[in-house]
């Protein structure tokens, strides 16, 4: 799965970013539905199947397992 980041403070009237993940098969379709409605979109990094990290090319590396428990703990911590 390629990690994408879509800039959407260039086509809405917002300041905001999103993460998006995208499958492989996918791809061109992805990128070719940011460049029609002119969504500045940049590859962040992948995931894959075979892989326990998310891995953000030139940046850092980061276990997938850290990741989801600070998902899924961040809500019933913070209101518990």
């Amino acid at each position: 799965t390629e990690i994408y980041t879509l800039s959407l403070h260039d086509a809405l009237p917002i300041c905001s970013r999103v993460l998006v993940s995208v499958p492989r098969e996918h791809l061109d379709g992805f990128t070719s539905l940011c460049a029609t409605n002119e969504v500045p979109c940049h590859r962040l990094g992948v995931t894959d199947v075979l892989s326990t990290d998310l891995v953000i090319e030139g940046q850092f590396s980061i276990p997938m397992r850290e990741l989801r428990a600070a998902w899924t703990s961040t809500l019933p911590v913070r209101f518990s």
